[in-house]
Order: C-alpha cells, then structure tokens, then sequence
C-alpha cells in the first residue's frame, strides 16, 4: 500500500511525498499522479523518503519516470543504492 501526498505544487515544480510500500500496482498509480501533477507543473519531485519497501516489479515505472525526464526522486541512502543499480537516477538523500 502505498500514500502520495502532494507536498508543494508551483508552475516549474511540484513534489509528492511518497510513502508506504510500491509494487507494479502502486507504481502505475504514481505514474497517474505525476501525469495529472505535470498539467500544472513543469516537473515533479517524488521524495522517496517514507517508502519502506519497493518491490522489483515497480522498479520500470519508476525508471520510466525518470528517463522520460517528467520526475526526479530524492530517497534515503539505502533507496538511493538500490535505484540507482537499476538505472533510477536519485538527485540526492535530502530533501
């Protein structure tokens, strides 16, 4: 189970609060929100600080957020490991 929470929305940048648990399931509904952010924001920032679990299955939709260049995540150091030995870039541990 997974929780978004918009945390900042502007013009050039919004940022979800991600928490929880994300699997394929969870991950297509991040896709969602970040679609419906980006209709009133440039780019997003998913902070992946609250996440506890990430499943393997969610790990190509997250990496397609970030290829495409519509998200950046910013996650703890044991994420960040993790994202980024499966081609997430993470743009740092803080927020």
């Amino acid at each position: 189970m997974v929780r978004i929470t918009p945390v900042a929305r502007a013009a050039d940048r919004a940022e979800l609060r991600i928490e929880g648990w994300l699997s394929d399931e969870e991950a297509a509904l991040l896709q969602r929100e970040v679609d419906a952010v980006l209709t009133e924001s440039e780019r997003v920032v998913l902070d992946l600080h609250g996440v506890r679990r990430i499943d393997p299955s969610a790990l190509p939709g997250l990496r397609a957020l970030t290829e495409s260049g519509r998200a950046t995540c910013t996650a703890p150091e044991f994420l960040s490991d993790l994202l980024n030995a499966h081609g997430i870039a993470v743009s740092g541990s803080e927020v």
